[in-house]
């Protein structure tokens, strides 16, 4: 199917004394001249400030839309400017002056969120199960029926930024098309389900701003590998496609959108305004001048360890017993004294979880690897032991800890380590009961945040082979972006574990389809040895972003807005630990070039005493008579006659030899003899 198969429609009904109506009869009473085209559309002189002296050639289009009127003024007038010259207000562009609803519907046409919008562009959301807060719902596509359907059939889905532009579609541009958006705005686009246009045909209508370019960017990451056809348009005329369609231009005339390079789309905005919780964690940590990345890490990080450890991400098999942790692991890169303490402190302000809301932390320095276990183990009056009622936040405020205690002779720390992440078992068997501290997989919950300074982060990121760094998510300590001015704390944020912290049966969070289906497809690759990288364990930690995103949500099911979310989060890590090995590298190539100078400067040195030391040779052997120049080599012994011209022309600068050149039986040769009589 080609765009330009698709035909407009005959245009939407509406009902008496609608609003197109309205301002029809409203520019006619003003003195304009209105041409009605059929289909109700018209053009008309435009009555706003730029044309304050008159309008000879009609520049103002106007078109019956769905459940409003469309205005577009081809001269530039804004649409706000017109009504006013009319004397009109904004409400008088909707056919119920109230304005907008636009309800969000599940596969099977239930309803699940009202989005109501007044004419001064303003929002509400409304669950219609009043249980709920709308982010607890889905975050489904709007008339998601209709999208069914039309993929069902090979119709082309147009996907625009809000519902006034989708029903717009719906209504204007045929029956072969059905519009189509995610609530919230452009910014929230990530926290949409796109599962439904996979296999599809979609259209994606950006704005012509930048906000339009960031979510033309995250509609491509989710879609450019799993919709049937992908294109992106934008409007000929105006900013948006309802501007498009009021101008009187269908689908056919959009103008191809050229995606913006990913160096010049705002990747930090696009993530810290997709979700309110995550805008908020950027100004708290701005307002705690403390890097909004680094109190996202720790944020993290208390989130899963306020989550029981009974909480667990479920296996990609069918052995319901290779279940994942939430463990997590935390590295925060920057210069000594940037402010890791700071970043922890204010993820511990910014999240506030009431008593009984999760549970308690502990927070302990790391120690060796036998020590670990004992952390998560308590002693009963009578002598036996049992998990911990407690989770443990081991704090390394400096990496040189956490490198002196791997590199140990025999240490045990990075293995433990690495148990702990997975939620292994921990714990060596002990003659000794006291000592003998054996925890249980899965009964404990951790997370290590430690501060990294690049250049001493070597020991750790060569620990590569055996698969410690890649189980850390590194995120900068650093904030390029603070503001010139530090803003006002906002309220902290109130949190409860979606999951009850007293719960002992074991609760796996629900991964969606598709996440799952993409893990499993990589772990098949690696199993087949098609990948043969170290980065297995990037995939779980990603995982693990997205479940704790989601629990921070207030959600036990991990959604793909989630992945995308993690995807940001990991893109961040990768980026921050490139820059840790490029800062490595740097360090070694100057170290090393700092080696070859000193060692090139002890050479010569060498070599200057050589020289000499050949020089005092020659000059006791020179008398004052003249003695050949191959005679004196020769005298020396073989490790200094290669020192020979050096050493006899500083003998000869000094004046302490005498140099002849004359011939010998025709042939030249050059002569050497002490100053004085010869």
């Amino acid at each position: 199917m080609t765009i330009e198969a698709l035909n407009p429609a005959t245009g939407a009904a509406t009902s008496a004394r609608s609003a197109y109506e309205r301002l029809v009869d409203a520019l006619r009473a003003h003195g304009s001249r209105v041409t009605e085209k059929g289909d109700r559309q018209a053009v008309a002189n435009c009555p706003g400030p730029v044309h304050a002296h008159g309008d000879r050639n009609p520049s103002l289009s106007l078109r019956a839309g769905e459940g409003q009127v469309l205005v577009y003024c081809h001269a530039g007038d804004d649409a706000a400017d017109v009504i006013a010259a009319l004397g009109l207000t904004m409400a008088d562009l909707y056919d119920d002056r109230a304005g907008r609803q636009y309800t969000y519907r599940d596969r099977h046409g239930r309803d699940l969120v009202t989005v109501t919008r007044t004419p001064d562009k303003k929002f509400r959301q409304t669950s219609a199960d009043a249980r709920l807060k709308p982010r607890e719902v889905p975050w489904t596509l709007y008339q998601l029926p209709e999208v069914l359907a039309a993929v069902k059939a090979g119709r082309w889905v147009v996907l625009c930024e809000g519902e006034k532009d989708a029903d717009q579609v719906t209504a204007l541009c045929g029956p072969d098309v059905v519009g189509t958006t995610g609530r919230g705005g452009a910014t929230n686009i990530a926290k949409t389900d796109l599962a439904p246009l996979h296999g599809a045909n979609v259209i994606a209508v950006p704005d012509r701003d930048t906000a339009g370019d960031a979510w033309a960017a995250q509609v491509h990451a989710q879609l450019a590998a799993a919709a049937s056809e992908l294109v992106f348009m934008h409007a000929a005329a105006g900013k948006d496609i309802s501007d498009h369609l009021a101008a009187g231009h269908d689908l056919a005339a959009l103008e191809p959108h050229q995606l913006a390079p990913a160096g010049e789309v705002d990747v930090d905005d696009t993530f810290w305004e997709a979700r309110p919780e995550l805008a908020t964690i950027r100004h708290y940590a701005r307002a705690a001048m403390a890097s909004p990345w680094a109190v996202l890490g720790c944020v993290l990080a208390r989130v899963a360890l306020s989550t029981p450890p009974t909480v667990v991400i479920p296996p990609l098999g069918n052995d319901r017993n290779a279940v994942a942790s939430l463990n997590f692991f935390v590295g925060l890169v920057g210069p000594s004294g940037v402010g890791k303490g700071v970043a922890t402190a204010a993820a511990k302000g910014f999240l506030d979880v009431p008593p009984g809301g999760g549970r308690a932390i502990e927070e302990r320095p790391l120690g060796s690897g036998e020590g670990i276990s004992h952390m998560f183990v308590e002693t009963d009056e009578h002598g036996d032991t049992m998990p911990a009622a407690y989770s443990v936040w081991f704090d390394v405020p400096e990496v040189d800890t956490l490198t002196a205690l791997v590199g140990r002779k025999a240490s045990t720390t990075a293995s433990e380590m690495r148990k702990m992440f997975s939620g292994e078992g921990l714990g060596f068997q002990n003659a000794d009961v006291q000592r003998r501290k054996i925890t249980p997989a899965h009964s404990y919950r951790a997370a290590l945040v430690a501060g990294v300074q690049p250049e001493k982060a070597g020991p750790l990121l060569d620990d590569a082979g055996g698969g410690t760094p890649q189980r850390f998510i590194w995120l900068p300590a650093t904030d390029p972006g603070a503001p010139d001015v530090t803003p006002d704390a906002p309220e902290p944020i109130r949190w409860t574990c979606p999951a009850s912290p007293l719960t002992l049966d074991r609760l796996m969070l629900k991964v969606a389809r598709p996440i799952k289906q993409q893990l499993q497809a990589e772990r098949r690759a690696r199993l087949r040895e098609e990948i043969a990288d170290n980065n297995g364990q990037q995939s779980i930690v990603r995982l693990k972003v997205a479940a704790l995103l989601a629990l921070l949500n207030g959600r036990l099911e991990v959604t793909e807005s989630d992945w995308h979310l993690a995807d940001y989060v990991m893109t961040i890590s990768n980026r921050t630990r490139d820059r840790m090995r490029e800062t490595l590298a740097a360090d070694a190539a100057r170290a090393s070039r700092q080696r070859a100078e000193a060692r090139a400067a002890f050479d010569e040195h060498q070599d200057d005493i050589t020289v000499q030391r050949t020089a005092r040779k020659i000059l006791a052997r020179l008398t004052t008579e003249p003695t050949s120049a191959s005679s004196l080599r020769a005298s020396l012994g073989k490790n200094l006659r290669e020192n020979f011209e050096p050493a006899i022309d500083d003998l000869t600068r000094r004046g302490l030899a005498i140099r002849i050149d004359n011939e010998y039986h025709g042939r030249p040769r050059t002569l050497y003899r002490r100053p004085g009589q010869g």
